[in-house]
C-alpha cells in the first residue's frame, strides 16, 4: 500500500527514501494512505477541470502523436494517421480565440509520430506510418528525407507505427526503430545501427491482429516502442510487437531481454507502452496487452526499479476498461499518473494502485497521445476523433497528493501559475465565422486558478478579493463554486473607480472597465461565511516588450485619472438626460392644467429652458478629446505627449461644462422651480446636481 506523509508546517523539507515514502527526522507529520485518497475523492471532484479543444479541423482526427514547444504561448504538433502532420497553438494572445487559420500543415502522409525542436520549433521530425522519416523547416515548406539505412542483404522491417525519439538535450541526436535500433548525432544525416535484430524473426503470431488498433495492423516482427531516459540516456527501452521487451544501459552497447522477468502475464504479451521514470534511471512503467484464453483483450501495468530485473504489477486485468495506449508520469510528483485508453482519461493519484476515470467533461473516446508541458503544466492529449484537448493545469492534483489537509478543508486555494499582462487585438482575418473558428478553445485572457469546494452544503456564492502588496483590496469578485475542484479566472483589472461605480450609464453606450493592475505579486482571498483560503500569484508583463516600471506606473496613473474624469462626465450627462425628462414631464402636466393662473407661461418657460439646456449641456466639447485619451488603454507604454495634453484639456473642458451646469442649475432651474411651488406643483422630477471632485 502507498502511503504519502505530509510533513507538516514546520518541516523545510521532504526527504525521498525509496519511490513510495516520504520522510525527515524528527519532525511532525500527517499521513493519508492510498485507500484513504481514493475514497475521499468522487471523480465528480474533478470536473472542475478546464478541457479545452484546440485541434485543427482534421478531417479524421487520429492523433497519434503529441509533441509541444517553448514559445509563449506554446504550440503543440500532432501527428495524424491520415491527415499528415500539424502546428498550432495551444493558446493565442488575441481576440476570437484560435481558428483553423492558426494552425500550419507540416507535410503529408501517414503519421506515426513527430519530434520538434522545443526551443526553436521551426525544424519537426516526421515520422511515417510504415517506415521512414523526414525533418521538416516551417520556414520554406520543405521536408528532407532522413531515413536509416539497412546493412547489404537486409530488409528493413518497420512497425506500422515504428518508433522514433529524440535526445531533448541535443536536438540532433535521433533514434529509430525498425527491427535495430538506429541511431543518428548529426540529425538523420548519417546512421549507425546500435542493436541486433531484436525481434524473434521473420513471422509474428497471428495473435498480434488482434492487439493492434484498427487499421494499423503489419504482421511483420518490427520494434513497435522505443524510450530514452530523461535522467540518463544511457538507459534505452525497446520492445517488439511479436513480445520482446529489451533495455540497455550503456547507450545502445549491450541489450538484455527482460520479458521473462515479468510474472503474471498471460502466454502471449505484447508491451503498448513505455515510460521510463523521470526520477530513476532504473525505474520504467510499461504496459502490457494480452490476449486471454477465451480472446478478450486484457492490460497489465507494471513498474521496475531496478532496470527490469524485478517488476510489481501496478494496474492489472479491468483496472481500466479497454486497451491502454499510453501512460505518463509527472515530472514532480511520482505518484501522479495518466493513462490514455480506448474509452479515454484515467488518472491515478498513488502510482498506480487505483484509477479513476475523468469524469464526463473528457470525452469517451480512444486516447492514443500524453504529454505534460513543463512550464504550464498542462496534459496535452491526442484523441481519436476528437483531435487535440488540453486539460489546463495539473498541479491541483499534486496538491491534493502531497497535502492531506487538501480533501479534508472546506476551502483551500491551490498555487496558481504566474499570469502576463499582454495586449489582446482582434484577430487579422476576416469576420466570417462558420467552420473557421470554434467556441471555447482559447484560454481567457488573466489570471486563472483552482480551488477547492469540500462540501456541497457549501458549494454556494464565495467571495473573491484580490489585494495588492499593502494589502489593499483591488478587485472584489464573485463566484459560485460547486464540491471539488473549482476554476476562476481574474481579468487582472481593478473596481473601476468610486465616480463610474456610484452612477448608472443611462445611454448604454459605453462600458467602463477597471485599470489593469501593474505587474507585482498579489493576494487572492476566498471567503465562504467565516471561512476563506489565500494564496498569492504572480503576475508579469508581457515579455515580448520591454517597457520601463515607471512608465508603467505613468500610464496607469493617467488610466485611472481619466477613468475618474469619465465618470464625473457620466455623472453630469445622467444629470442632464434626467432635467431634460423632468422639463418634459412638467411640460406634459401644465398641458393637463391649463386651467391654473400662470400655467401656460411657466409651460413656455420649462420648453425654453428645455433648449438652454441642449446649449449648455453640449458635452462636445469634452467628448472631442476621448478618443485621443481613451487610446492609452492600448498599450502599457508611457502616455505621448498628445495624449498628456489632451487628458488635461478634457478635464479642463468638463470643469468649464460644470460651471455652465451650475450657473444653469441655480440661476434658472431652481428659479423655476420655486415658480413651480408656487402654483401649487412639487418639481420632484429635478434631481440634485453632484458637484465634482
Amino acid at each position: 500500500m502507498n502511503v504519502v506523509l505530509k510533513i507538516s508546517q514546520i518541516a523545510p523539507l521532504w526527504l525521498r527514501v525509496s519511490s513510495r515514502v516520504l520522510v525527515i527526522a524528527n519532525l511532525i507529520m500527517v499521513a493519508l494512505s492510498s485507500n484513504q485518497l481514493n475514497a475521499q475523492l468522487n471523480p465528480k471532484d474533478l470536473s472542475g477541470f478546464t478541457i479545452r479543444s484546440i485541434g485543427p479541423r482534421i478531417p479524421n482526427g487520429s492523433i497519434t502523436s503529441v509533441d509541444f514547444d517553448f514559445q509563449l504561448p506554446y504550440n503543440i504538433l500532432a501527428a495524424t494517421r491520415k491527415d499528415g502532420f500539424w502546428r498550432g497553438p495551444a493558446n493565442v494572445w488575441e481576440k476570437g480565440g484560435i481558428t483553423n487559420h492558426h494552425w500550419n500543415w507540416l507535410g503529408r502522409g501517414s503519421g506515426a509520430a513527430i519530434l520538434t525542436n522545443r526551443i526553436e520549433s521551426k525544424y519537426s521530425y516526421l515520422i511515417y506510418a510504415h517506415g521512414g522519416m523526414g525533418v521538416s523547416n516551417r520556414d520554406t515548406g520543405a521536408i528532407k528525407r532522413i531515413d536509416p539505412w539497412a546493412p547489404d542483404g537486409v530488409v528493413l522491417r518497420h512497425a506500422s507505427n515504428p518508433p522514433a525519439l529524440v535526445d531533448r538535450e541535443d536536438f540532433l541526436g535521433l533514434y529509430y526503430g525498425s527491427q535495430f535500433v538506429h541511431k543518428s548525432t548529426n540529425g538523420g544525416l548519417t546512421w549507425q545501427i546500435i542493436s541486433g535484430d531484436l525481434t524473434n524473426g521473420h513471422t509474428t503470431d497471428n495473435r498480434i491482429d488482434i492487439l493492434a488498433p484498427l487499421g494499423t495492423v503489419r504482421n511483420v516482427p518490427a520494434i513497435t516502442k522505443l524510450m530514452l531516459n530523461p535522467v540518463d540516456p544511457e538507459v534505452i527501452w525497446a520492445a517488439t510487437n511479436d513480445g520482446n521487451l529489451f533495455v540497455s544501459i550503456s547507450g545502445g552497447g549491450q541489450w538484455e531481454n527482460k520479458k521473462s522477468q515479468v510474472r503474471g502475464l498471460p502466454d502471449f504479451s505484447v508491451v503498448s507502452h513505455i515510460h521510463p521514470s523521470t526520477f530513476s534511471p532504473a525505474s520504467a512503467i510499461v504496459v502490457f496487452e494480452s490476449v486471454e484464453d477465451s480472446g478478450d483483450r486484457r492490460t497489465d501495468i507494471y513498474k521496475t526499479e531496478d532496470y527490469g530485473n524485478r517488476w510489481d504489477r501496478i494496474s492489472e486485468g479491468r483496472d481500466i476498461l479497454g486497451p491502454v495506449y499510453v501512460v505518463v508520469q509527472d515530472a514532480l510528483e511520482s505518484q501522479l499518473l495518466f493513462a490514455g485508453a480506448e474509452d479515454g482519461l484515467y488518472v491515478s493519484l498513488n502510482e498506480g494502485d487505483q484509477w479513476i476515470k475523468w469524469p464526463h467533461t473528457f470525452p469517451t473516446t480512444p486516447l492514443h497521445a500524453l504529454a505534460i508541458h513543463p512550464v504550464t503544466h498542462d496534459l496535452i492529449t491526442g484523441t481519436d476523433g476528437r483531435n487535440v484537448l488540453i486539460l489546463d493545469d495539473i498541479s491541483p492534483l499534486r496538491s491534493i497528493i502531497t497535502d492531506a489537509k487538501v480533501l479534508n478543508s472546506d476551502i483551500s486555494l491551490f498555487q496558481p501559475s504566474k499570469a502576463y499582462l499582454h495586449a489582446n487585438p482582434s484577430a487579422s482575418v476576416g469576420t466570417s465565422r462558420g467552420d473557421y473558428a470554434w467556441d471555447k478553445t482559447n484560454k481567457p485572457y488573466g489570471a486563472a486558478f483552482y480551488y477547492w469546494i469540500g462540501s456541497s452544503d457549501l458549494a454556494s456564492e464565495v467571495s473573491i478579493e484580490i489585494l495588492d502588496f499593502e494589502n489593499k483590496i483591488v478587485r472584489t469578485l464573485v463566484d459560485y463554486p460547486q464540491k471539488g475542484v473549482n476554476h476562476f479566472v481574474w481579468d487582472l483589472r481593478e473596481e473601476i473607480p468610486e465616480s463610474l461605480r456610484r452612477v448608472e450609464n443611462l445611454d448604454g453606450n459605453e462600458t467602463f472597465l477597471g485599470v489593469e493592475v501593474l505587474p507585482g505579486n498579489y493576494k487572492i482571498r476566498i471567503k465562504q461565511g467565516l471561512t476563506s483560503a489565500e494564496g498569492s500569484i504572480e503576475v508579469l508583463g508581457d515579455p515580448r516588450i520591454e517597457v520601463p516600471l515607471v512608465d508603467r506606473i505613468t500610464k496607469y496613473q493617467a488610466l485611472n485619472r481619466y477613468l475618474e474624469i469619465e465618470g464625473r462626465v457620466v455623472q453630469a450627462h445622467n444629470w442632464v438626460t434626467r432635467v431634460d425628462q423632468g422639463l418634459g414631464r412638467i411640460i406634459e402636466r401644465l398641458l393637463t392644467e391649463s386651467t391654473v393662473v400662470g400655467s401656460e407661461e411657466l409651460r413656455m418657460e420649462a420648453l425654453k429652458l428645455q433648449d438652454r439646456l441642449d446649449i449648455v449641456g453640449d458635452f462636445s466639447g469634452v467628448y472631442q478629446y476621448r478618443k485621443q485619451v481613451s487610446n492609452m488603454f492600448t498599450s502599457y507604454d508611457a502616455p505621448t505627449e498628445g495624449q498628456r495634453l489632451d487628458l488635461l484639456r478634457m478635464e479642463e473642458a468638463f470643469q468649464s461644462l460644470f460651471g455652465e451646469l451650475e450657473e444653469f442649475n441655480y440661476l434658472e432651474l431652481e428659479v423655476h422651480a420655486e415658480k413651480l411651488r408656487a402654483i401649487g406643483i412639487e418639481p420632484f422630477f429635478f434631481p440634485a446636481l453632484i458637484p465634482p471632485g
